[in-house]
């Protein structure tokens, strides 16, 4: 027993894994815990009727404000910090998955990713973006481990990912969409002897003698099951954000996960200039008037009094406004689609290290090691997350290409990065390394995926 044991301590993971932790115990002693930033408010005081955000990370505020009063701040903390610690052993199976049992290459990832200040710092504050971040862990691995063998408890655990997901922030709600294409590509691309083979291979492991009672079931008929197990916890999932949504259209006036569409839409026609040709000159004096005495920024000071413009009720102001500022985008779509694509051009090398960590330490040499973490562990920059999301694609068409097959894996992580960048930059209009943090486990995994192709290299021949 003391054998077994002393051959688990000494393996890799081990290591690696006390490394990540002693990593993440000297940055979570070195930096704020439960810290405000300016988003903290509007989930601290949580009111439902704004639809403003999802009530999932308002109510865990709630239960530890109710069990801790005034720190309830370390409760949500902790909370945040022990799901991120279970998400880096899912990232890890995730990249076992991904490159074939290739562990050297999954740990050095996991390292990359556990030990990146980028993920830590979210775990110290106040705001949803750590929660998303473990969901979207959780998702990946469940899909990953759905597609290897389809078991239903991966299909569930998939769904189940998204629904708390989406609960915690709202933008994660376009996973459902992308389950649902993964599955319609399924049905028309995979054939029914793979799916069988799939089964086959995990019912392998299996000890003999623990034969499943009963007739097996027919290629064609487990490709339905596995496929309708999986659809029927989608569509509910549906249900429940076209319930939501129906509830904000009752609301807020929209139908949509967040009120926030409008405002952002206005945004949009604001930074563009789109706004200054549209008919209602009377409305277009009165925008202009107040963007001008807000010193042509976008800000919260400009969009609110904007919005009030167009009605006394949270209704009525967003339908006009959202209608008003649609019309003015379409009447001139390339100077929308020259905005957005100038707005992404500019934050494309922001770092995702943005500094919203407060470091709590005034010796020469933590502060040090603070910044030898940020050197080490956390380089990417938006630029990077897209170049790479190019070449997953590549590699995706070019693989389906030689092996005339869907490369399902491979198309999950590619689709699913490109899916956040586009309905990001469509969406948001600020903090893009905040707002696409989300989009990290895709990162990693793929880079894992991608560097395990590579070929190793050819050894030399003696000379004779």
């Amino acid at each position: 027993m003391k054998e077994a044991l002393r051959k688990k301590l000494i393996r890799p993971e081990t290591a690696v894994f006390l490394f990540i932790l002693l990593n993440r115990c000297f940055y979570y002693l070195n930096t704020q815990a439960g810290k405000w930033i300016q988003d903290t408010g509007s989930y601290v005081d949580y009111d439902p009727k704004l639809c403003y955000r999802m009530f999932g990370y308002p109510l865990l505020i709630d239960l530890f404000q109710w069990l801790m009063k005034d720190g309830f701040g370390y409760g949500v903390t902790a909370v945040q910090i022990v799901l991120s610690l279970i998400s880096i052993w899912y990232l890890y199976r995730a990249l076992m998955i991904v490159t074939g049992e290739k562990r050297g290459i999954s740990l050095i990832m996991t390292a990359f990713y556990g030990c990146s200040p980028a993920i830590m710092q979210w775990d110290m504050i106040l705001v949803t973006e750590s929660l998303s971040l473990s969901f979207t862990v959780f998702f990946v691995y469940h899909a990953l481990a759905w597609l290897k063998e389809f078991r239903k408890r991966d299909a569930v655990g998939m769904v189940l990912s998204v629904f708390w997901g989406t609960i915690t922030k709202t933008a994660l709600f376009v996973f459902v969409g992308a389950i649902l294409l993964l599955l319609i590509l399924l049905f028309f691309l995979k054939s029914e002897d793979e799916f069988a083979l799939a089964v086959s291979a995990r019912s392998a492991g299996k000890a003999a003698g623990k034969s499943d009672a009963g007739a097996v079931p027919s290629a064609r008929t487990l490709k339905r099951r596995i496929l309708g197990f999986a659809l029927i916890l989608t569509l509910l999932l549906g249900l429940f954000d076209l319930g939501y949504c129906s509830y904000n259209y009752k609301h807020c006036g929209l139908f949509s996960m967040s009120n926030l569409s409008a405002r952002h839409k206005i945004v949009h026609a604001l930074r563009s200039g789109t706004y200054l040709e549209h008919p209602d000159r009377e409305m277009v004096e009165k925008i202009e008037e107040i963007y001008r005495a807000n010193g042509y920024e976008y800000a919260y000071a400009t969009t609110t009094p904007v919005l009030e413009l167009f009605g006394d009720t949270q209704v009525e102001q967003n339908r006009k406004a959202l209608a008003f500022a649609k019309e003015c985008l379409r009447s001139d779509l390339p100077a929308y689609a020259k905005d957005l694509v100038r707005t992404a051009v500019d934050e494309m090398f922001w770092k995702y290290d943005a500094p919203y960590e407060t470091r709590l330490c005034e010796g020469k040499i933590p502060n040090l090691l603070l910044n030898l973490q940020q050197i080490c562990f956390s380089f990417l920059r938006v630029a990077y997350v897209c170049a790479l999301c190019f070449a997953a694609l590549v590699w995706l068409v070019a693989k389906w290409i030689r092996e005339k097959k869907c490369p399902f894996a491979l198309l999950g992580l590619s689709g699913g990065m490109l899916l956040i960048l586009v309905t990001v930059n469509l969406a948001a209009y600020s903090e893009w390394t905040r707002l696409l943090d989300y989009i990290l486990p895709f990162v990693y995994v793929t880079a894992g995926m991608m560097l395990a192709a590579i070929p190793p290299k050819s050894l030399k021949k003696p000379y004779n």
